[in-house]
């Protein structure tokens, strides 16, 4: 295999969404990378996300008007790649209690976030397929949903148009360290010399991490999602209720989903199994709901909740992302570390997130 480091220097590991947004946004910017991934694109956490575009309910203002811009930056793809599948047609919360539902839209409400309090005849008018509706919800307009894998593809596949080099089924056994550089990857059967690596590996992203005696602290939480067949159109908002979320994918079928952290083998099935019973409880369908197909993911969450965007303390050329809510956040993380990586300067929102927190 030829080696491409000449054309291109710079390397992204993993093809998810955050390393297709990255691998898009420097090739966007004139400088193609290499994208390597140990599969066949796609990523291993991105394929099992619910995939909402949010600013989530009880994070900091600092967060809040990262994943904000990061929703906006989704809209500016949607006008750059057209066939990109996404959707805004809000949300409906009411996962938490009525009090909470009030905090919520009155603070997010004062940093500028389009929320309000809807009743239940409003949320029928909505939703006119909903068997039953909570007495309020807080209503997002602005927020919406992107089917991951496809969103990821497209991104990648816009990247190597763009003169980037795609490696499928090309796993990096180790980062080559000279000094105090990354100088290359070892992806088996040779050695590619780079001068920057991004690692966007996701859940690998520690023990690659480890291998530049960078210690991330980290955490994996399942989530566990369950898919029907497809229907026609039957609801349009993002739903999130007691015990359950559920969303029509723009393919139609709907995707439910809770957190999991059974430790028996069969507990999955019986909660996909619980997920397609609520579904048929909770929505007037053609035809009864039945389970697809289900898959269980591990979000890739750093020890304090937030993400990690940056150079790495102490190397030249190894920047880290590695998020949580890698959906909301692809589009704004791509466009900043393209501009980090290109012409060092580093954008304000950032400012909380970079991995000299965890300094070892």
């Amino acid at each position: 295999m030829a080696s491409p480091s000449a054309a291109h220097p710079i390397a992204v590991i993993g093809a998810g969404i955050i390393g297709a947004s990255v691998a898009y946004h420097l090739a966007r910017a004139g400088a193609p990378p290499l994208i390597v991934d140990a599969g066949d694109g796609g990523g291993v956490t991105t394929p099992t996300s619910w995939a909402w575009l949010n600013a989530s309910w009880g994070n900091p203002e600092p967060y809040v008007r990262l994943r904000r811009r990061s929703i906006a930056e989704w809209h500016r793809l949607a006008s750059e790649l057209p066939a990109l599948p996404i959707h805004f047609r809000g949300s409906l919360t009411a996962d938490i209690s009525a009090d909470e539902l009030n905090i919520y839209v009155e603070r997010y409400g004062a940093w500028g976030y389009r929320l309000r309090l809807v009743d239940c005849d409003e949320i029928m008018r909505r939703e006119p397929r909903l068997r039953e509706a909570p007495a309020v919800a807080a209503l997002c307009e602005e927020e919406g949903a992107v089917e991951p894998v496809a969103a990821a593809v497209r991104l990648r596949e816009a990247a190597v148009a763009l003169g980037a080099r795609f490696l499928p089924r090309t796993s990096v056994h180790r980062l080559v360290l000279t000094g105090d550089s990354v100088t290359g990857l070892d992806i088996g059967d040779e050695v590619v010399a780079i001068r920057a690596a991004v690692c966007a590996a996701g859940v690998a992203a520690p023990d690659l991490m480890r291998q530049a005696g960078y210690m991330l602290p980290f955490e994996t939480p399942e989530g566990l999602l369950a898919h029907t067949q497809v229907f026609e159109p039957v609801i349009s908002s993002l739903l999130v209720l007691p015990g359950i979320h559920v969303r029509q994918t723009t393919e139609g079928r709907l995707v439910a989903g809770f957190d999991f952290a059974g430790s028996t083998i069969d507990a999955p099935a019986v909660a996909a199994a619980q997920l397609i019973t609520r579904i048929n409880e909770l929505i007037t369908l053609p035809k009864p709901a039945r389970l697809d197909f289900m898959t269980i993911g591990l979000r890739p969450t750093p020890g304090d909740g937030f993400p990690v965007i940056g150079w790495v303390p102490g190397w030249k050329g190894l920047y880290l992302t590695v998020m949580h809510s890698g959906m909301t956040l692809a589009p704004a993380v791509g466009l900043f570390a393209a501009e980090e990586i290109l012409s060092s300067r580093r954008d304000p929102l950032l400012a909380p997130y970079g991995p000299e927190r965890f300094r070892n």
